[in-house]
């Protein structure tokens, strides 16, 4: 007819969407209130089970669409985000559920008070001459010293604390929001196995980084035992709010012990132990550090100033008799 065709096109046993320029799409196309994915190189609509990226997405057998929401897909229910991500796993009710991102912190950080810990401190101690492998990331009398000989030489207020104005004074190459360090998490679409592995896998690459006394990473700031834990699980899916970053740093705040007391944890006997499960270990009855457990009563931690991140026996340095009779699962 010499009339140009556009919209759906059915040929070859496929369909294929041509544009308003008659152009042929590929790639995701949203048509109406439905999406679709076309190939990119045949521009062949894609039907069924597809992956994009490390996400997977389910397209309607006989319409294409993707599909959000609850379906049930050869006799399993399946669920799927609006925005049509698999979700691989999800938790029994009342546990900690996957996330896509963690929870955003917006301007907080810590202002280096007395009894101050992690990452922000450490940097200071370096900055100042402070620090040693063997040095506790803490504001302590040195470290308040140090800071207001800095602040008398500089003309600053002498008041040995560091806010962002010593902070940008002291010219750290840091950001004053370094703290704000936070994993990225593995797809909505990973499984529980993949999640396990992702959790062990992180914490395994940082085998060799150093302990700082509330420190949350990255690597080359280092990580204590709990700050290790909690990234891990980050980058796992996980956000154990209202546990952060932030707090992790805190003077009397024990990332450990709100772990192990989470009320969206589940725990397991110690004897039914098993790999992605997390260890904990008590002082006088109190919990004081943790461990993932990769099997074989092998663990990896990270547990005070000078030894960094590594593979130990699941007794570490507390023995049998210290460890708690519980594990938490992260998991379930």
């Amino acid at each position: 007819t010499g009339i140009m065709t556009t919209g759906w096109l059915s040929t070859g046993g496929h369909w294929f969407y041509l544009q308003s320029s008659g152009a042929m799409a590929t790639g995701w196309l949203r048509v109406g209130s439905s999406w679709f994915y076309l190939d990119p190189t045949s521009g062949a609509m894609a039907t069924d089970w597809l992956k994009d990226g490390a996400t997977w997405y389910y397209l309607d057998p006989s319409t294409g669409a993707m599909v959000t929401g609850t379906r049930t897909i050869n006799g399993n229910s399946q669920s799927f985000t609006s925005s049509g991500a698999w979700i691989g796993y999800q938790a029994p009710s009342g546990y900690l559920q996957p996330v896509s991102s963690i929870t955003p912190l917006g301007w907080s950080t810590n202002t280096l008070t007395w009894g101050m810990n992690g990452i922000k401190v450490r940097i200071v101690q370096q900055r100042l001459g402070l620090w040693h492998s063997t040095k506790l990331a803490s504001v302590d009398s040195s470290f308040v010293s140090a800071v207001r000989n800095f602040q008398r030489r500089t003309g600053l207020p002498q008041t040995g604390v560091v806010d962002e104005s010593t902070w940008n004074a002291l010219n750290t190459g840091f950001s004053w929001w370094v703290d704000q360090h936070q994993e990225v998490p593995t797809s909505l679409s990973a499984t529980r196995g993949e999640r396990i592995e992702t959790m062990i896998g992180y914490a395994w690459n940082q085998i060799g980084s150093s302990y700082t006394w509330g420190g949350a990473g990255p690597y080359g700031l280092g990580f204590d035992c709990s700050g290790l834990v909690l990234q891990s699980l980050y980058k796992a899916g996980l956000d154990p709010q209202p546990i952060n970053v932030i707090k992790h740093g805190w003077p009397d705040y024990r990332t450990s012990q709100e772990l192990y007391r989470h009320p969206q944890m589940m725990h397991v006997p110690f004897n039914q132990r098993q790999r992605g499960d997390l260890i904990f270990y008590t002082s006088g009855g109190v919990v004081t550090h943790v461990a993932i457990y990769l099997g074989g009563d092998q663990v990896i931690h990270t547990d005070w100033m000078g030894r960094p991140a590594r593979v130990d026996h699941i007794t570490v340095s507390y023995g049998w008799n210290n460890i708690t009779s519980d594990v938490v699962r992260p998991f379930p």
